[in-house]
């Protein structure tokens, strides 16, 4: 299907192997027409935002959010990454590429 990198965010700052098991639910964060669809992320700690490139041209997903700090570099389309997230709080998912594409993540 589609090739899925773990990266842990807002918490140690370590990868998570991809043999380790992993609580939480992934929940689908599709980039399409210029737009993450949704644009807004309830999630629980532990869960893991699946970052899903469904655009035909490249995107660079990253929140400068103090304490969930994450960069995915160049993503090309159909490619997919998941961060993991270890702790509650709100924060905003952006694209360096494309700059009025936003995402407001809560987590509890």
């Amino acid at each position: 299907m589609f090739p899925l990198t773990t990266r842990t965010f807002a918490s140690t700052g370590k990868s998570l192997g991809a043999g380790k098991a992993m609580a939480g639910a992934e929940l689908i964060v599709r980039q399409r027409n210029k737009t993450f669809q949704p644009d807004e992320l309830r999630a629980k700690v532990k869960d893991r935002p699946v970052f899903l490139n469904d655009n035909d041209f490249a995107h660079n997903v990253y929140s400068e959010s103090p304490g969930f700090e994450f960069s995915i570099p160049m993503q090309q389309p159909g490619e997919s990454d998941a961060v993991s997230l270890e702790k509650p709080g709100e924060f905003t998912v952006e694209c360096v590429i494309h700059p009025r594409m936003k995402l407001t993540v809560i987590v509890e």
